[in-house]
């Protein structure tokens, strides 16, 4: 398998990971640099596992196939602490809810008492619930996921192709993150 250093995975973004795709049947589709269409869903788990364990070994993941075509990936222990402790200092000051900054305090401190945050990877530098290691290491597994990635969708025609669905998460429903401090 290729190493890390020979993809240059470090300090790039997920965009710098695709490219557009000449083939592509609607505007904007793309291909991941690393896409594959002989790998199966499965063995992308266990490339997504490879790199990401490559970069950061005292990570605890699951990465495991939910579907034919969906991963899930969460980072289940970590050395580092990756969130931000919930305050009122910290709340971020849009408010797409109309709620009172009470109420959101309320909801994010549930949430990171849970143990179980789920990441939008559309948007992991603007979650104000993940820290910068935590943001750092969401965005480098992103950046994994869109390499070996495809997406030829267009939801303006209901049109959706893509090599495979993801999310991204700290813990699960029914297993917390676990900061272990060595």
């Amino acid at each position: 398998m290729t190493t890390l250093n020979q993809l240059q995975l470090t300090n790039m973004t997920a965009g710098d990971y695709r490219a557009e795709d000449p083939k592509g049947y609607t505007q904007g589709a793309w291909v991941g640099k690393l896409y594959d269409s002989s790998l199966s869903t499965k063995e992308i788990c266990e490339r997504i596992r490879f790199f990401t364990k490559q970069q950061y070994p005292e990570l605890k993941l699951s990465v495991v196939k939910r579907h034919y075509n969906a991963i899930s990936i969460a980072v289940m222990e970590s050395p580092y602490s990756l969130l931000v402790t919930p305050s009122i200092e910290n709340l971020p000051t849009r408010n797409p809810f109309n709620s009172t900054n009470e109420q959101r305090l309320e909801m994010w401190k549930k949430t990171y008492d849970s143990g179980h945050i789920n990441v939008n990877h559309f948007w992991i530098n603007d979650d104000y619930s993940l820290n910068e290691k935590g943001k750092e290491i969401m965005n480098f597994i992103n950046s994994i996921c869109v390499a070996f990635n495809r997406d030829d969708s267009d939801s303006q025609i209901d049109y959706f192709d893509t090599n495979f669905y993801y999310d991204l998460s700290l813990g699960k429903w029914d297993k917390p993150f676990k900061l272990n401090i060595k």
